[in-house]
């Protein structure tokens, strides 16, 4: 399919204002997450180490159709078609990882200390592994199809005529070239794809527990359902490192001369050092009680 000039013009123009938009608000994560204690949160630390494959995907669409302009066998050509195949399958691979802490989180009780000694795994594996073929392309020719990076879209036997800038034919920017595009099915969309769907498996089986148990966090707003006997109910609280605790609490200054309408059920939630929030909520008169009477029950979920 034949473009015009300008038509071509305007895409190369669209995607490098995305890019740079995208770049802005990789800007913003890394800045907050450096910035800010409160955000050094399991799930914030892996976007965080997400956000570099980011930047470097961003900086392979920012150069667009300035790599096919230099030549298929250019050192601009081949680096952007590096860095595509290099960063944007980890995108999907971070994913799986957030959805990873999510599973041991809810299934394995994990805390965030298990969870941050997982995290250099997840670096080696999101950014290692799609880097073996991205890296190993560079030493891939043969006579009959050429170099592996070139033209996404079109490219001769070779791939190493320079772009013609009379040539009104549809070019993107610089990817594994047509005579090799069975390699984008084998190492690119098949393996994102595959691990697409066991991210939306996780999240499913997690969301069907969440459903199961919606009913207990009902009452109160979902606080009188909180038990500290019952680990399989803590997951939100750890990732969050919310301390909770309750107890009845008495306005009256006399300790020993309570009467009923003094007494109310008070429950405090505390974040952990790490953050500065904390909330108190207090409920309704008690039921009357006799005497001397205090209760206090405690549970401590830290993430």
């Amino acid at each position: 399919m034949s473009h015009s000039q300008a038509q071509l013009s305007a895409i190369s123009i669209t995607e490098r204002i995305c890019s740079a938009v995208s770049l802005a608000g990789t800007f913003v994560i890394v800045t907050t997450f450096i910035g800010s204690r409160a955000f050094r949160k399991p799930i914030n630390r892996l976007v965080f180490y997400a956000s570099w494959g980011n930047i470097m995907a961003n900086i392979a669409t920012l150069i667009s159709q300035s790599g096919i302009h230099a030549g298929f066998g250019s050192s601009l050509c081949q680096f952007q078609a590096f860095l595509i195949q290099w960063f944007m399958p980890a995108d999907a691979l971070w994913t799986f990882a957030m959805a990873c802490n999510v599973y041991l989180t809810f299934f394995h009780k994990y805390n965030s200390e298990q969870l941050r000694q997982l995290e250099w795994k997840y670096v080696i594996c999101c950014y290692g592994l799609p880097f073996v073929p991205a890296f190993a392309y560079f030493f891939i020719k043969t006579q009959a199809r050429g170099r592996v990076y070139g033209s996404a879209i079109v490219g001769g036997p070779d791939n190493s005529t320079s772009f013609s800038s009379d040539s009104n034919t549809f070019k993107l920017w610089c990817w594994v070239s047509l005579p090799w595009d069975f390699l984008r099915i084998a190492v690119f969309y098949g393996p994102v794809w595959f691990v697409i769907f066991l991210t939306f498996a996780i999240y499913l089986r997690a969301g069907s527990v969440i459903y199961q148990k919606r009913r207990q966090f009902r009452k109160l707003g979902g606080i009188e359902s909180i038990d500290s006997d019952s680990p399989s109910e803590t997951p939100f609280l750890k990732l969050a490192g919310i301390q909770v605790t309750s107890e009845i609490a008495c306005s009256s200054p006399e300790r020993y001369s309570i009467s009923p309408s003094d007494c109310r059920p008070t429950r405090s939630f505390t974040a952990s050092s790490v953050s500065p929030y904390s909330v108190t909520i207090e409920g309704g008169p008690f039921e009357p009680i006799t005497g001397l009477q205090t209760a206090a029950t405690s549970g401590t979920y830290r993430g």
